[in-house]
């Protein structure tokens, strides 16, 4: 059931608000001074040269257009193949033996699911041997660019790899909570075909109530850094890996930019989840 607005303010979450939210609205206000020039070790008073820097920079949004795509088609692939799956397999997710397999990526750290990647899908990979020894291919330096690519196709794989378990088990489990089957033998009850049933009853409500679980997968996925450190090219590279490389510089120049540009990809996130939030918070009168 969505959570009203209200609940959020409730006394017994006052120890989250100050826990949880204070040190990173503290953290959030500090990276605000300093790429304002109020903080810090160039601290030099009120100025705009930092995020005029980061706002013309066309790496900058060259970096986040890529970020979001990547983002995007990872929520996309994963949850329609999630949803397949889930369907294909609802009568057997149940058991032990299939759930234990669908827990293996979700333990799997994404530094480790990178480089087994690296080794799988890049051009002298595994995947490149077997198939030029199966014939499919002339030789490895035939394989198509999976690694490293400028499209990030490794990087897209990588996290639908390790997103598509967890999106398999939840829409499982809303199968049921949604009783989605009976509302589909309701809509067949008043003539609606297995293809209207699809796409009208069973997606609409399993998309509706994992929204805020795709939200949080694609905010995810923007902030990774070890997959796209590893799978992804110099240029462009994710917001995320961007950031990290202003921060690590050894002109200090470049730290109220990096700030900067953290504050840019906070932005982005809270948009996504406020955009969700709103759509599933029904308001309380």
């Amino acid at each position: 059931m969505p959570v009203s607005r209200k609940s959020f303010w409730q006394p017994a979450l006052l120890p989250f608000w100050l826990l949880v939210l204070l040190p990173l609205a503290a953290g959030l206000c500090y990276a605000l001074l300093y790429s304002f020039g109020l903080a810090g070790l160039l601290a030099e008073g009120f100025i705009l040269r930092h995020w005029g820097e980061t706002f013309t920079r066309r790496e900058v949004w060259a970096s986040l257009l890529h970020s979001l795509r990547i983002a995007a088609t990872v929520v996309l692939f994963s949850a329609a193949a999630a949803l397949w799956l889930a369907r294909r397999l609802r009568s057997r997710l149940d058991g032990a033996f299939p759930a234990a397999w669908l827990y293996l990526p979700l333990v799997t750290p994404g530094l480790v699911a990178a480089f087994a990647a690296f080794q799988l899908l890049s051009g002298s990979g595994l995947l490149a041997r077997v198939l030029a020894a199966a014939g499919l291919i002339a030789g490895p330096a035939e394989m198509p660019e999976l690694v490293l690519d400028p499209w990030a196709w490794g990087v897209v794989i990588t996290h639908c790899f390790l997103a598509i378990p967890f999106l398999v088990m939840l829409f499982h489990q809303l199968y049921k909570s949604e009783r989605v089957e009976e509302y589909r033998r309701l809509a067949s009850s008043l003539g609606a075909t297995a293809r209207q049933n699809l796409w009208r009853v069973e997606i609409p409500l399993l998309i509706r109530a994992a929204a805020g679980n795709l939200a949080l997968l694609l905010v995810l996925v923007l902030g990774s850094y070890e997959v796209p450190l590893l799978l992804g090219r110099q240029s462009p590279q994710m917001l995320s890996v961007l950031i990290v490389r202003h921060f690590s510089m050894f002109d200090l120049g470049q730290k109220p930019v990096a700030y900067a540009l953290a504050l840019l990809y906070t932005l982005v996130v809270v948009l996504a989840l406020g955009l969700t939030w709103r759509r599933q918070a029904p308001d309380e009168t």
